[in-house]
């Protein structure tokens, strides 16, 4: 008998906790959207409100439903790609939204060796546009702006010793890695609200490596221009703190 099994094009991921107030807001801008070959994966960390009440209602439009304590958000995360199936790998936080422009994004993926990435919006300024491997040793790359291809993650996951900003990093690892193409495409696709964990958590851990890692994973010739900016703005007496 031949297997007629197509795996779906997006692996959508939340994680949550405790996040009632959110999540059903969340979800249906994701079905609102009538996604033919998706694939949506939560992993909830035990919620002690009733997050997981709203869940089961929608229980018939959710692939994977995990509930369990785990060591922090990108634990979770680490534990989601154990059940990917998609070509493509999105991440979403439980206060986020779609937007109804996201199916614009949806021809562009074509190529399975490519990062496509597009903007968010926010309350009070739109995130994205074309980002070089230099650009991130000044500024973070919003994460629900980018659709990872599948292969990222066979051979990288985050490293929840950077308990904020661990995809910062994934991304200086994806951008300094010239096997993976990156594909800008102006279109909003998410909403993103500010007022998330990284918005009021700063990741000590982060900034302490924040050198050794654009070394190790953008290269010496970023490394050296990094350190250059650094220098000129100590000396100028400006405040460069990222």
């Amino acid at each position: 008998m031949t297997n007629s099994y197509v795996k779906p094009l997006i692996s959508i991921i939340i994680v949550t906790y405790n996040a009632s107030k959110y999540i059903e807001r969340c979800l249906k801008s994701i079905l609102a959207l009538n996604l033919d070959s998706k694939q949506l994966i939560i992993i909830d960390g035990k919620s002690t409100d009733n997050t997981l009440e709203i869940l089961k209602t929608y229980q018939r439009d959710i692939d994977v439903l995990i509930s369990e304590p785990d060591l922090g958000i990108y634990d979770a995360m680490n534990k989601a790609l154990r059940y990917i199936e998609g070509r493509w790998v999105y991440f979403m936080g439980a206060d986020d939204q779609l937007l109804a422009s996201f199916n614009q994004l949806i021809p562009y993926l074509q190529k399975e060796d490519s990062i496509y990435h597009g903007n968010c919006v926010t309350d009070h300024k739109k995130l994205g546009g074309f980002y070089t491997p230099y650009f991130l040793t000044k500024d973070i790359i919003c994460h629900q702006s980018i659709l990872y291809p599948a292969i990222v993650f066979k051979k990288y996951q985050y490293q929840p010793i950077y308990p904020v900003l661990a995809d910062y990093v994934l991304n200086m690892q994806c951008w300094g890695d010239p096997s993976l193409k990156k594909e800008y495409v102006p279109i909003d696709i998410a909403y993103y609200a500010l007022q998330g964990y990284s918005s009021y958590t700063t990741d000590y851990k982060l900034k302490k490596d924040k050198s050794s890692l654009i070394r190790k994973y953008l290269g010496w010739k970023i490394y050296l221009r990094y350190r250059f900016r650094k220098f000129k703005a100590y000396w100028k007496g400006n405040a460069d703190t990222f």
